[in-house]
């Protein structure tokens, strides 16, 4: 049974004004749980972060980024440089954090942003760690290789 929205008009319009929303909601999938209770261990809202359902370090990054209100602008390179991240695979991503750092540093300076290399480092570290979670093959580099091929490819 879909959650109850009586109670809560703004997420009663937006289903009904979206149709994926509206779908979601009927295979009871949004909201994701009650609000005030927690979600079970070990399930994840992130069922769908990429097309291809794989998400990489870069995708996980701008995940992580979106919860903290940080999304993409008109003219920036996070897609590109989360693509980048993607194709090149966790390996490359673990030996290079600190260029992902600058990436970060040199976006947030233009957006006039506060930057913390500590929490930004945080946050790189996270994502590496939720992609491989989401990884098939993460301590395997020539799987990951071919994987990466076939998305950058794809």
């Amino acid at each position: 049974m879909p959650f109850d929205l009586a109670k809560f008009p703004n997420l009663q319009k937006l289903v009904d004004q979206h149709p994926g929303y509206r779908k979601l909601w009927l295979d009871g999938g949004f909201p994701s749980r009650k609000f005030g209770q927690s979600r079970k261990k070990g399930t994840s809202n992130r069922s769908n972060r990429s097309s291809r359902g794989i998400g990489g370090v870069g995708t996980e990054l701008s995940y992580l980024l979106t919860r903290w209100g940080i999304r993409e602008k008109p003219g920036c390179k996070c897609k590109a440089r989360a693509r980048t991240m993607d194709v090149k695979g966790i390996a490359w991503c673990e030996a290079n954090v600190e260029v992902i750092v600058g990436w970060l540093g040199a976006e947030a300076k233009k957006r006039k942003l506060p930057f913390f290399p500590k929490v930004a480092r945080l946050l790189v570290r996270k994502a590496i760690r939720n992609a491989k979670q989401q990884s098939p093959f993460p301590d395997d580099p020539i799987r990951e290789l071919a994987l990466s091929v076939s998305i950058s490819e794809g």
